[in-house]
């Protein structure tokens, strides 16, 4: 893994070498570019690093110098990165300006690049500077403090007329069955008589209400809500590209519970009333007249399941995702493996110190360091961090004690998958005859305990609180592999 040397300043220099947590592309090499520009070949001489970074990208570097300093109480204002030792300096603003460093400090300097941190803005920003994530009423635009990008008001003359046809559609889609006043914010205010109105109307025309808003219109709807919430969102990195699996690849699922998809473009299909393997499937398996599906919503109060095509991806092919405790939050990704697996159960900022019998380095997505898990007998879980897999000999669901707070750096992923592969390598006497005997679904396993409390998933976190439990599926047999209950 890189590796951290941090001076304490201005006076004594004390040495300290820990492990650094290095993010799971927390900033994309796009956002790289907007947060710092590069002058190639050039390294600074005068000034005293507050840190270097060891067996580290430049990736990893952008992420020490946002994040990680912040955590230690400096504020880095640019890094040197020596590409040939794969290490890294960071500097600290210099006398607390961050437009530029003198001419005289930054010198050439073959096989290093200096990188000055351009912005301290928005993706470029601490994690205190960011508004809390948090679950969002469905009609509500409002932002804060947020001085790059002010909210679309509801009144935009380009967005005329969608602030009713927003409220129709929410109300029929997306609320309860309940229905209950006062469940939906605005911004602008109503009379009570025009809240009156509109439930008659939709007492009425039910989800037909819905029926009358083109998909264009609806896409308008989740762009203008989109830009209002991106910054509270975190991304989800899934490299997989397209929706499609080849050759001897099997679609599957990461899931990640208290969490949801914050999507530029609207749903390409809803369900109603649907259990969480129908949502799995129907997005494994679109109809023909459907655009593919890429990743999923799935209410856990109401089974109400969301499908989004690609365009719900920003760049890099990522999810941008919020938390939402009523939530659950499906992406999908091609998985080469001819074990029987369920769904990945993933806990976003998570991590595991125990029970580890091996670690891999080089490893870019989490896709990849999960193929490694399942590849290895004994790994049933594993922590992944940008270009490192650490496998686990031991899981969550066996052992929710291990799994302990991370940071915006690290997830962990369950292995779903069984230990047998699909074809099993034993010929019983009806396979010798041809008499094939219709596979039955397998029995349930016991009940996880309860893990995944509240949006955070801590075993004591309150709220929001479930226990899982898989059971095998034959191919070909409509069967329910993951059940999902409140605690």
């Amino acid at each position: 893994s890189a590796i951290l040397r941090a001076f304490q300043m201005p006076r004594s220099l004390a040495l300290l070498v820990i492990p650094l947590s290095v993010t799971t592309w927390v900033i994309s090499p796009q956002y790289a570019e907007r947060c710092f520009e590069r002058q190639e070949n050039k390294a600074i001489s005068t000034e005293k690093p507050m840190a270097e970074v060891y067996q580290a990208t430049v990736f990893d570097c952008f992420n020490y110098c946002v994040y990680s300093a912040w955590k230690l109480g400096n504020k880095c204002g640019s890094i040197v990165y020596h590409k040939k030792e794969a290490t890294c300096q960071a500097y600290a603003v210099v006398r607390n300006r961050r437009d530029y460093y003198k001419e005289e400090t930054v010198v050439k300097a073959d096989d290093h690049d200096f990188y000055h941190r351009t912005s301290f803005d928005g993706h470029c920003s601490a994690p205190q500077d960011r508004p809390p994530a948090r679950a969002r009423a469905a009609n509500t635009y409002t932002w804060a403090n947020d001085k790059e990008t002010a909210p679309i008001p509801l009144n935009n003359d380009k967005l005329k007329g969608l602030e009713e046809k927003e409220a129709s559609f929410v109300e029929a889609i997306f609320r309860s069955d309940k229905g209950e006043d006062g469940e939906y914010e605005y911004d602008d205010e109503k009379k009570q008589d025009d809240k009156a109105t509109s439930a008659e109307k939709l007492d009425k025309q039910g989800e037909a209400a819905a029926s009358a808003i083109s998909l264009s219109d609806l896409d308008e709807i989740y762009s203008k809500r989109f830009q209002n919430a991106f910054r509270e969102g975190v991304l989800f990195p899934n490299p997989t590209d397209g929706s499609q699996c080849t050759n001897d690849a099997r679609p599957s699922f990461f899931v990640l519970f208290g969490y949801t998809l914050l999507s530029p473009a609207a749903p390409r299909s809803i369900l109603k009333s649907v259990d969480q393997n129908t949502c799995f499937r129907e997005c494994s398996h679109p109809k023909a007249d459907q655009e593919p599906c890429v990743s999923a919503n799935y209410d856990l109060s109401n089974g109400e399941c969301s499908l989004f095509g690609q365009s719900a991806k920003v760049e890099q092919k990522q999810a941008v995702i919020m938390e939402n405790d009523s939530m659950m939050f499906a992406d999908k990704f091609c998985l080469e493996s001819q074990r029987k697996c369920s769904p990945f159960i993933v806990y976003p900022f998570k991590q595991i110190h125990k029970k580890i019998f091996d670690w891999q380095g080089q490893v870019y997505s989490p896709v990849e360091c999960l193929a490694r898990c399942i590849d290895t007998p004994k790994c049933k879980a594993t922590t992944y961090k940008s270009g490192l897999c650490i496998m686990h000999s031991e899981s969550p669901i066996g052992d929710p004690s291990i799994l302990i707070e991370g940071s915006t750096e690290t997830l962990v992923i369950e292995n779903g998958c069984s230990p047998l592969p699909d074809a099993s390598l034993l010929v019983t006497q009806s396979d010798a005859t041809g008499e094939q005997e219709q596979d039955q679904p397998g029995e349930w396993e016991e009940w996880s305990g309860c893990v995944f409390g509240g949006s955070k998933y801590a075993p004591s976190g309150k709220g929001g609180r479930v226990r899982v439990r898989h059971r095998e599926c034959p191919d070909g047999i409509p069967c329910e592999d993951l059940e999902v209950q409140n605690c």
